[in-house]
């Protein structure tokens, strides 16, 4: 009689736990948004490590510190939501990224500011898009709510981008 108590606990606590893994699992989408993101925050941490490097204007190697800084912590936070999750993520930029990366390699002095700003005022148009897109559609809490806590800091980016595009001349570059 206790055996078949203790099987019956064993069985139904394992469909109970199987249960919620499964409700909790990522569709597709999701694991497509958070490997698209993890390419993302990459790419911009090396933009911004590359304007550390290569700006001339004062504004634009600032702005490039906080790019790198504040897409350090957001790739570090999705590193750990993925690992969570058992996604894993790309450990580089994507081809388009490492393109844009090249090609901003190249240049230097103005040249450099003007393409980075319009790089990254490109990349947060876009990337803002993106996020609020998703944020609305996603189904597990923790990747919505960390959705959700990106955008105002993409927002941000975009309008010192649009600030900073301003000093140098660059005016509101698409």
């Amino acid at each position: 009689m206790a055996r078949d108590v203790f099987v019956a606990v064993l069985v139904a606590t394992f469909f109970t736990t199987a249960s919620l893994e499964s409700a909790q699992k990522l569709d597709d989408k999701e694991t497509a948004f958070l490997q698209k993101a993890a390419q993302g925050q990459l790419a911009e941490i090396a933009l911004g490590t590359l304007a550390l490097k290569k700006a001339s204007h004062k504004d634009v190697k600032e702005f490039g510190a906080e790019i790198r800084e504040d897409h350090q912590y957001a790739s570090q936070e999705v590193k750990e939501l993925s690992a969570s999750e058992g996604i894993y993520l790309p450990v580089e930029p994507d081809a388009e990224h490492k393109k844009q990366q090249q090609r901003l390699s190249h240049l230097s002095g103005k040249a450099f500011d003007e393409a980075f700003v319009a790089s990254i005022l490109k990349n947060h148009r876009k990337d803002l898009q993106e996020f609020e897109k998703n944020a609305a559609m996603l189904r597990n809490e923790k990747v919505k709510q960390w959705a959700e806590g990106i955008l105002p800091i993409l927002t941000v980016h975009l309008k010192k981008a649009e600030r900073v595009a301003e000093a140098i001349g660059l005016g509101q570059a698409e």
